[in-house]
């Protein structure tokens, strides 16, 4: 693998044509998982991803999921290849792990990979990786705010082969499932995981046929270092220097601090934690080093260089550092099973940063996802249901247009339709629409706040996983924060009482949960915002005639 090429030796049309086939392989992978998936979680909010790698490992391409998954798995190739090196895998090998050091971060992510190979030579793999439902642990859905180890949090696998040489290891199987309160959901998906390996697999197998092993070796070392050499230029065009910023956590004791130093110098990129706050042992907000890097990751390329596609030569121009112990980058066995909470914040202090050096280039801060977890249990047999119900605030608005509402712009997820959560829990959703008077003011103003009510048909215990509520979106040059989150139990028996960011209790039957989430931060001084756009949204309900006139000055009947 990786043979010596010339210039003369790239056609451009066939590396057009190459590249455009590994893409479109990563995206039939998540297209079969997205169609044959069993989970609300997997088949409705889409959190899952796939990729192909090169036989040597390299990343060539991926579908266009999920970023904490998919900045993880050039890592998760690398120590898969160090623990099973090339000469012990044989056709029809699955090698599978929920390892969070190597993996996504968390239990739940489980990765599979899969060999190609061609007349005997391995010349490939597809990764696949899914977030299941539930796989045991102290929490719903395996994620337990307050756990004070991963022990806590459900089944741990290390890296095993779940199919040898086509045989699936149904020993491992039922003992993923049978660890499950969703048994018959966890089963599906992992089927329906597999089949979109085979998927990748075998059209990955279809491209080296049909041009040869030494023509895709030649031009998977164009792809790679044309990518390396595209994220090389666009740091380059960056000021050298050194730029820093700092955010904080909600819903704990005292605010826990992120702080990001940025150092450009030439065409290297390095993204420093030191003085984030210390990981927790009573909260599973922690992040390990590789998903940390894969916001990293994420959020320096979608400012500086979105266009081309993501391979593992966009990696290599970009480091690290994280003082070990920290929060995003924790030491085993800390519980990490809740470190989605630290995404938009990984996400926003880079930013906040960058925005130094390109300031037209990064959106002011948006609304962090909030979720409800909420287990419900049948009185008559036993039988558990998990509820994981994700939704989202406004996005930071950006420089040259507004922040938009409702979009998970940072997991890259969806919402579940509410006629699948009324179809298959005991919940009704009240109320699922934008509020008015929260986006961040601006020359573009923030992404609105949205309002969810679930009302409970019978006992749950619910967590509530949510952020910004005492530290609200940050705004750009001039740009006002969008209005901070709440949440409101409104009982039965008429008592009501206001919720952390982060809590656990029990709902009653009769119950109404009320989340209210962050609005998006604006950009650029309130009164330079044009005259049309203000009209338009107190046409639209987004702005009262009031709002309007205290923050941008205009006056409407």
């Amino acid at each position: 693998m990786g043979s010596k090429r010339t210039e003369d030796d790239v056609d451009p049309v066939t590396l057009e044509v190459l590249w455009s086939r590994l893409i479109r392989i990563a995206e039939e992978m998540g297209t079969h998982l997205h169609r044959t998936a069993f989970s609300e979680v997997v088949k409705h909010a889409q959190d899952f991803s796939t990729a192909v790698f090169s036989g040597d490992g390299r990343l060539l391409a991926q579908g266009v999921y999920t970023p904490g998954h998919l900045g993880c798995m050039p890592h998760a190739m690398a120590e898969i290849l160090d623990r099973f090196p090339a000469e012990t895998w044989a056709p029809g090998d699955v090698v599978a792990t929920n390892d969070p050091y190597i993996g996504a971060g968390h239990l739940t992510d489980i990765y599979t990979f899969e060999p190609a190979f061609v007349d005997g030579e391995l010349v490939g793999f597809a990764v696949a990786t899914a977030d299941y439902i539930d796989i045991g642990g102290s929490g719903p859905g395996s994620i337990a705010m307050y756990a004070s180890d991963m022990y806590e949090e459900g089944l741990q696998l290390p890296p095993v082969k779940l199919r040898k040489a086509g045989e699936l290891n149904e020993e491992l199987v039922a003992t993923i499932v049978e660890n499950s309160r969703e048994p018959e959901k966890v089963h599906g998906d992992l089927r329906a995981q597999l089949g979109a390996s085979a998927v990748g697999r075998d059209l990955y197998c279809d491209l080296v046929e049909e041009y040869g092993i030494d023509v895709v070796d030649r031009y998977v070392d164009e792809i790679v270092e044309r990518s390396e050499t595209s994220m090389r230029a666009a740091i380059a065009e960056l000021p050298d220097g050194e730029y820093s910023f700092e955010e904080r956590m909600d819903g704990f004791d005292e605010p826990l601090p992120i702080r990001v130093r940025i150092v450009v110098d030439g065409d290297d990129l390095t993204v420093d934690f030191e003085g984030t706050a210390d990981q927790r042992s009573g909260h599973a907000i922690n992040a390990t080093a590789n998903f940390t890097f894969a916001y990293v990751l994420f959020t320096i390329k979608a400012a500086i260089d979105p266009d081309t596609p993501q391979t593992g030569g966009a990696v290599r121009p970009i480091s690290m550092t994280a003082p070990e112990g920290s929060l995003v980058n924790v030491r085993p066995p800390a519980p990490v099973s809740a470190r989605a909470r630290l995404v938009n914040h990984l996400i926003s202090t880079i930013n906040g940063a960058l925005h130094e050096a390109v300031p037209e280039s990064v959106p002011a801060c948006g609304g962090q996802q909030h979720v409800v977890m909420a287990k419900f249990t049948d009185a008559g047999d036993g039988r558990q249901q998990i509820l994981m119900d994700g939704f989202y605030g406004g996005t930071g608005a950006r420089p040259t247009r507004d922040g938009v509402p409702a979009v998970a712009s940072g997991a890259n997820l969806q919402n579940n339709p509410i006629e699948v959560i009324e179809a298959g829990f005991p919940v009704r959703v009240g109320r699922y629409e934008l509020l008015g008077d929260t986006a961040g003011a601006g020359r573009y103003r923030g992404g609105t706040a949205t309002v969810r009510e679930l009302a409970f048909e019978a006992d749950a215990q619910v967590q509530l996983l949510a952020e910004r509520f005492e530290f609200g979106s940050y705004g750009l040059d001039g740009g006002h924060e969008g209005r901070r989150g709440r949440a409101d139990l409104l009982g039965a028996d008429g008592a009501d009482r206001s919720l952390s960011s982060k809590e656990r209790f029990t709902a009653r039957a009769g119950d109404v949960l009320r989340i209210r989430t962050a609005a998006g931060g604006g950009y650029g001084p309130p009164d330079e915002r044009d005259r049309d756009a203000i009209d338009a949204d107190v046409d639209d309900g987004l702005l009262s005639t009031e709002r309007a006139r205290e923050v941008y000055g205009v006056a409407r009947d």
